[in-house]
C-alpha cells in the first residue's frame, strides 16, 4: 500500500465534495500521531495492523459507488474507530515509556478562555477555607525541617544503618609508647570508618556418625542422626533459606542462581534441584503458616486492600504460555493509626472470574477497598455471604481516566476535574495517620464541599462531550461509582485510593520480568506462599533470610507438630530485625 492516508483523504474530497469537511477533520486528527510511532514497541503491532485495516477500508470506500451521505457516514465511523485506536496506542506508549506518577495538568497559555473557566470551577465557596490548599502547597511537608548537621569538611556524619555488624579495631603499639623509641606516651585515637564486605562461603559439611559394638545388646549401635529439614534430601536450613531469599526477596531466577551465583564459586547445582527444594519447603513446611496468615488478614482486619495482576503460566503440551492471575489482600492500618502489624497474602488463580474473588474473601467481614473491577460487585450485596462487607473504590483509578484524556486531547474540562481531585488528596495528606473520628470530622468539613463541586462539574460537562468519547467515558465511570467513591467521607477507616496494595505488586512485577513465566500450578502456589511471607517481613522490618532460619530451627526442634500460629513474621525475635543494632565486636591490633 504505497499511497499515504493523506492522499486517500484528498482523493475522496475530490470525488465527494460534500464529505470534504469531515475528511479534513479526519486528516488533521490522524496527522497528530503518525503511523511511524507504532514502530516504537513490537507489542503495539496489533494496533498498527488495525490502523492499516481501517486505511484499507477507506481506500475500498473510495473505489465503491456509494452516495455522498453514505460515504460521509462511513467516514465518520472510521474516524471514530481511528481515534479509539490512537487512544489505545497513546495509553500503551505511556505505560511502556511514560512516567508512572500522575502530575497536575498545566493549561496552555493560548487557552485563556479555558483557563478562566478552570479558575471559576476551582473557586472555593465561602465556609470551605480549609480545603483551598492545592497539592503543590502540601507536596513537601518537610520543607521547614532543619538540615542535617554538617562537619567541618562539609559532609554529614556517616550513617550505614544499624544492620551492619560493628567491629572496633584498636591500632596501637604493644607498650602504648611512641614507636620511635623516644618514650612518648599515648594520647588518644583518631577514627577511620569503612564499610566492608565479607564474601559468602559455601561449605560441604560431612558429618561422620560413629557406630559402636554394644556388648550389652550384642549388636552394632549407631549414633542418632540430627533431624533434617526434609528427610532424604541434601538441603540444609541455611542454604535453603538463602536460595529462597535470593529468589523471592532479591528476585533472582533459578537459572541465574545456578549459573551465576553458585557457578562462579564452583558449586554445581541444577536449577531444577533448587526449584524442587523451594517448592517442597513451601508446600510441606510453610503452607500452615501461610494459611494462618491469610486467616489473620481476613478475620482480624478492619480494612483490607484487594487487587490482582497477570502472570504468564506455561501451558503443558503447547509450548506456549497462558494468562493466570496473582491476587493480593493487603492490610495496612497506618493511615488511621491502628497498631495491627502490616501483612499481605498472595493467591495464585487461573482465571479472573468472580468465583475466584468469592473464594478468596470467604468469611471476610472487613471493609474491602478495590480498583472497581466488576468482579467485586458481589461485595455488600444483601442475601449473600458477603453482605457484611463494605466496599470502597479508588480515586486514583478514577483520576487516571481524566489524566489520559488530558494527555491525549488536552481537554480543559479534564484538567479541571484532575485539579479538584488533587484538592481531595491535599486534605487527605493532613489527616493521614490520625484517628478515624478525626479523619471523618475533617473530611466532612473539607472534602465534602470539594466532592459537591466535583459532582456539579461532572453533570455540567456531561452534556458537553460525547458519551462514547474519552471524556464522556471518564465522567460515566465516576458517576456510576459515586457511592463507593464517596464512602470515605463518613468512614474514617477508608483511604482515598488503593495505592498501598498497588505498591505491594512492585516486587511481583519485577520478579515477573526476570523469570518470564511460572512453570506449573505447584510453582504458582509456592510463589504465593514465599512471596506472602517475604513481603510481610519487609514492612515489619524483618530480615526474610533470618526469619526463615528461625522458622526452620523451630520446625526441626519441635518433637511433634510445631505451633505454626507463633511463627508469623511479626513474632520473630529481635535478632531477625533490621532496626536492632548488631553486637559490637572489639579487637586490638599491633601497630
Amino acid at each position: 500500500m504505497t499511497e499515504t492516508f493523506e492522499n486517500i483523504c484528498d482523493d475522496l474530497t475530490v470525488a465527494h465534495p460534500a464529505a470534504g469537511p469531515t475528511l479534513s477533520r479526519l486528516k488533521l486528527m490522524f496527522l497528530d500521531q503518525r503511523a511511524e510511532s507504532l514502530h516504537e514497541k513490537g507489542k503495539n503491532s496489533h494496533l498498527r495492523n488495525e490502523l492499516l485495516a481501517a486505511r484499507a477500508r477507506i481506500k475500498a470506500l473510495e473505489a465503491s459507488d456509494v452516495s455522498e451521505n453514505d460515504a460521509e457516514k462511513r467516514i465518520s465511523q472510521l474516524a471514530e474507530e481511528i481515534e479509539q485506536l490512537q487512544r489505545k496506542l497513546a495509553k500503551s506508549t505511556k505505560m511502556t515509556f511514560g512516567q508512572k506518577a500522575v502530575s497536575k495538568p498545566t493549561l496552555a497559555a493560548t487557552e485563556a478562555d479555558d483557563e478562566l473557566a478552570a479558575n471559576k470551577m476551582l473557586e472555593v465557596p465561602e465556609g470551605a477555607e480549609a480545603s483551598d490548599a492545592s497539592p503543590q502547597q502540601n507536596a513537601n511537608p518537610n520543607e521547614d525541617e532543619k538540615p542535617k548537621n554538617r562537619t567541618s569538611k562539609g559532609r554529614s556524619k556517616k550513617n550505614y544503618g544499624s544492620g551492619a555488624e560493628l567491629k572496633i579495631c584498636y591500632i596501637i603499639t604493644e607498650d602504648k609508647l611512641c614507636d620511635c623509641g623516644c618514650g612518648g606516651t599515648f594520647l588518644n585515637y583518631e577514627d577511620s570508618e569503612t564499610l566492608e564486605y565479607i564474601p559468602a562461603r559455601y561449605v560441604r559439611h560431612i558429618r561422620k556418625y560413629a557406630n559402636y559394638w554394644c556388648r550389652l545388646k550384642d549388636k552394632i549401635v549407631g549414633t542418632k542422626f540430627f533431624k533434617k529439614l526434609i528427610d532424604r534430601t541434601g538441603m540444609s536450613p541455611g542454604f535453603v533459606a538463602h536460595i529462597i531469599t535470593m529468589r523471592y526477596s532479591w528476585f533472582l531466577p533459578w537459572n541465574r542462581q545456578s549459573d551465576r551465583v553458585l557457578g562462579r564459586v564452583g558449586v554445581k547445582l541444577d536449577r531444577s534441584t533448587l526449584m524442587r527444594w523451594s517448592n517442597r519447603v513451601a508446600t510441606e513446611l510453610l503452607r500452615p503458616i501461610y494459611d494462618i496468615l491469610c486467616d489473620d488478614i481476613m478475620q482480624d482486619s478492619i480494612r483490607i486492600f484487594v487487587d490482582e495482576t497477570t502472570m504468564p503460566k506455561l501451558a503443558p503440551g503447547t509450548g506456549k504460555t497462558k494468562t493466570s492471575y496473582i491476587y493480593s489482600a493487603h492490610r495496612d492500618d497506618s493511615s488511621f493509626g491502628r497498631d495491627l502489624p502490616p501483612a499481605v497474602a498472595y493467591y495464585a488463580r487461573n482465571t479472573r472470574a468472580m468465583y475466584q474473588i468469592q473464594d478468596i474473601l470467604k468469611g471476610c467481614t472487613a471493609i474491602v477497598q478495590h480498583d472497581g473491577y466488576p468482579g467485586y460487585n458481589c461485595l455488600g450485596r444483601p442475601g449473600t455471604v458477603f453482605e457484611d462487607i463494605v466496599q470502597a473504590e479508588c480515586w486514583a483509578h478514577a483520576r487516571r481516566h481524566f489524566t489520559d484524556e488530558w494527555e491525549f486531547k488536552k481537554t480543559p474540562n479534564a484538567a479541571i476535574i484532575v485539579a479538584m481531585i488533587g484538592e481531595l488528596y491535599a486534605v487527605e495528606s493532613r489527616v493521614r495517620g490520625r484517628a478515624p473520628p478525626v479523619r471523618v470530622a475533617t473530611r466532612r468539613a473539607q472534602s465534602k464541599p470539594i466532592l459537591t463541586r466535583i459532582t456539579m462539574a461532572l453533570h455540567e460537562f456531561r452534556s458537553q462531550h460525547l458519551q462514547k468519547g474519552g471524556m464522556g467515558r471518564a465522567i460515566e465511570y465516576v458517576l456510576r461509582r459515586w457511592d463507593a467513591l464517596t464512602r470515605f467521607v463518613d468512614n474514617g477507616f477508608i483511604d482515598l485510593d488503593t495505592n498501598p496494595v498497588e505498591r505491594m505488586f512492585k516486587p511481583t512485577i519485577l520478579a515477573r520480568k526476570n523469570v518470564m513465566f511460572i512453570g506449573s500450578d505447584e510453582g504458582a502456589d509456592a510463589w504465593a506462599i514465599h512471596s506472602s511471607l517475604a513481603e510481610t517481613c519487609r514492612p515489619n522490618n524483618i530480615n526474610f533470610e533470618k526469619y526463615l532460619l528461625w522458622v526452620f530451627d523451630k520446625i526441626i526442634a519441635a518433637k511433634t507438630t510445631p505451633d505454626h500460629a507463633s511463627l508469623l513474621p511479626w513474632d520473630a525475635p529481635t535478632s531477625c530485625r533490621h532496626d536492632v543494632p548488631q553486637q559490637v565486636k572489639q579487637q586490638s591490633t599491633k601497630a
